[in-house]
């Protein structure tokens, strides 16, 4: 089967390229940086057209000859809501005519849980309940999914809208992983959010069944592990020795929080509680086992951490 891939060289699209030769399709993928495919393990047999989302030519020369499009780029982190829509929205509707122009058989649209909106513990969404996207990113990922939708008959098309995609190459999630191994496990609340995850390689296989059952053809999937997880699970679950594990808590308000807000909340929350703990820092953070920090102890760490920095960087300019 000849297959294109959008956003090829990123952390979903790259385990997708990976199933796809697996299987023995022919693959073009087409990415703004082709020297990122060396780092990836390719073989020749991958064909890279070098392209964005607003590259025409390049997307029908992508699309030209493909029996299915598996639309992975996107933007998931931007200034504001026109500059998502700008590539959500508007470069999904520039792949679309191209795919709709080539013939293409079937249309494989990777969108986002943050379209369905946020839930309620112990009741989670399906696909029948209509979306209520809370952030700029949910919204430009639902105006997408409207356009594909509105597709004609001509290209079938199916929807897959993954929560929180964990494995390898992730960076979004690496810097959890990175704390809990120092022993510190960052996490809002009490940690009792629950959230859906999947891996990527699992994602990946998710996406090939909408590309080629016939039964997937008009629908919309939420891909997700059959269990749910908590905050506070997902990161001792990866620590071993998570008995050892600081838990260094926020007492923001995580009611209203869906995967988006809960990814950006803990950036913040990490930046706050600091990227190096040295020797230095850690007589900064409590020597319990479990303690919880209000806004205004994270600004206090933060600003004690910094100081920290500075004296350092001032004693090394001295020397």
């Amino acid at each position: 089967m000849n297959v294109l891939v959008t956003g090829g060289t990123g952390f979903v699209g790259a385990h997708l390229v990976k199933a796809l030769c697996a299987r023995g399709d022919v693959v073009t993928v087409i990415a703004r940086r082709p020297a990122l495919a060396q780092t990836l393990g390719w073989g020749p047999d991958v064909k890279l057209v070098r392209g964005s989302l607003d590259d025409e030519p390049a997307l029908r020369e992508g699309c030209r000859g493909a029996d299915v499009v598996y639309h992975v780029a996107g933007k998931i982190a931007a200034r504001g809501v026109a500059d998502f829509m700008a590539t959500n929205r508007d470069g999904t509707a520039k792949v679309l005519e191209a795919a709709r122009d080539a013939g293409v058989r079937r249309f494989v649209h990777v969108s986002s849980l943050a379209v369905g909106g946020p839930t309620t513990p112990g009741h989670p969404i399906d696909e029948q309940r209509p979306p209520q996207p809370v952030t700029d990113y949910g919204r430009s990922k639902l105006a997408a999914e409207v356009l594909v939708r509105a597709m004609p008959a001509s290209l079938p098309w199916a929807i897959v809208r993954p929560p929180l995609v964990y494995g390898e190459w992730d960076r979004g999630t690496l810097k959890i992983f990175q704390f809990v191994r120092r022993g510190i496990a960052p996490v809002f609340g009490d940690g009792s959010q629950e959230l859906s995850v999947i891996h990527a390689e699992d994602l990946a296989q998710a996406l090939i069944a909408a590309g080629t059952a016939p039964a997937a053809a008009g629908r919309i999937y939420f891909a997700a592990h059959p269990t749910t997880t908590t905050t506070r699970d997902l990161v001792l679950e990866s620590y071993e020795e998570h008995k050892q594990v600081k838990m260094v808590l926020s007492d923001l308000e995580q009611a209203d929080m869906n995967t988006d807000t809960w990814l950006a909340g803990l950036k913040v929350l990490m930046e706050d509680v600091q990227h190096h703990v040295g020797e230095e820092e850690k007589e900064l953070f409590p020597k319990v086992k479990s303690k919880v920090l209000s806004k205004e102890q994270l600004d206090d760490l933060g600003q004690r951490m910094e100081a920290m920095k500075i004296e350092r960087l001032a004693a090394s300019k001295r020397r």
